[in-house]
């Protein structure tokens, strides 16, 4: 966002930061949204609903501190040259999915009408405005599916205490957890792996029950 209105030679770049480049389909008003998912990677489990948005802001005018939920994207992931529609973004930018094979996928998203662009352009003959209507520019993350068995940590094939003290290792800082793991580990599905996965995992061992909460 620090380098809107200058020219390439005049932006100084800091540490870790990164030139996006782009063209815009947009070549009279320059409309189009720049784009992109809430996060850049996710980690999910074959067959589990997940849900991911798409935000941006005009390119041109706006920076990131604007930014709008984008409604009516398609978006689409794409795994060895084969595409897969994944749905439309809904009122609040959302799309809803699951991912049936375990892979690495690219997660993009097409040109769209935007329902929230600004209809306030002092121009009134300008007819990109009237349908409220503008290009974006495509966004890019990265998801990958794994096949895990719930409560199973250390991935042996078996939901055991074993399991259950890596996840309270894992909560002491103890230990670091790979993205199965903690797909594993998360047996709440509430997001995050926690102590309160730990218990369920020796309930589960003890047979005070016989299925986890996000299999539910």
């Amino acid at each position: 966002s620090d380098g809107i209105g200058y020219a390439a030679n005049e932006c100084v770049l800091g540490n870790n930061n990164e030139i996006v480049f782009f063209t815009y389909s947009d070549t009279k008003d320059y409309k189009d949204y720049y784009t992109y998912f809430d996060k850049d990677e996710y980690a999910v489990a074959t067959g589990k609903v997940f849900t991911l948005t798409l935000m941006g802001y005009p390119a041109m005018s706006e920076t990131a501190a604007t930014a709008k939920p984008i409604v009516g994207a398609t978006v689409y992931m794409t795994a060895g040259g084969v595409r897969t529609n994944v749905g439309v973004t809904d009122g609040n930018g959302t799309v809803s999915c699951t991912i049936p094979s375990a892979g690495t996928y690219t997660l993009s998203a097409e040109r769209i009408s935007v329902t929230d662009v600004s209809n306030d352009s002092d121009d009134s003959d300008d007819s990109d405005d009237s349908d409220n209507s503008a290009p974006i520019i495509p966004p890019e993350a990265t998801v990958t599916a794994y096949n895990v068995k719930y409560g199973d940590v250390n991935e042996d094939g078996f939901v055991t205490s074993a399991d259950e003290e890596l996840v309270n290792q894992y909560c002491d800082g103890d230990i670091t957890l790979s993205a199965s793991q903690l797909i594993a580990a998360d047996v709440n599905g509430d997001g995050v792996v926690t102590t309160a996965d730990a218990t369920l995992i020796q309930q589960f061992v003890d047979c005070d029950i016989d299925r986890f909460p996000v299999e539910a």
